[in-house]
């Protein structure tokens, strides 16, 4: 079960199903996949392309860490079979998601005095 409070998303595609929890590495991913920011991908999310969306559910997937991560094809395969009208709120709810990441308590912040004026 999924915990909206801790930016998690459920992803189900045929008879699989993840909890994903977008990541720095997830949005890093998207971002350098598609060229665009992942502010940008949300701006835009009607004019959204499949190949972003199985793009961003793809990175969000491989974000879990699964022991066997289904590939890029396979996704899209399942993508079609669903239906984007489907999947379009997931990958929407997952791009959501990943403008929350941060907020955690549970993970430890990052160290440094980032911002911080140098002397």
């Amino acid at each position: 079960m999924a915990n909206a409070e801790r930016g998690e998303v459920v992803v189900k595609l045929g008879s699989e199903e993840w909890v994903v929890r977008p990541s720095f590495d997830f949005i890093c991913g998207v971002e350098e996949a598609t060229g665009r920011s992942i502010l940008e991908l949300v701006e835009n999310i009607r004019s959204i392309r499949l190949t972003d969306i199985v793009l961003i559910i793809h990175e969000g997937i491989k974000s879990t860490k699964p022991a066997l991560p289904p590939t890029k094809a396979v996704v899209g395969a399942l993508a079609v079979k669903a239906g984007v009208t489907k999947l379009l709120p997931v990958a929407a709810n997952i791009l959501s998601a990943a403008l929350g990441v941060g907020t955690d308590d549970d993970e430890e912040p990052p160290q440094g005095n980032v911002g911080a004026p140098s002397a």
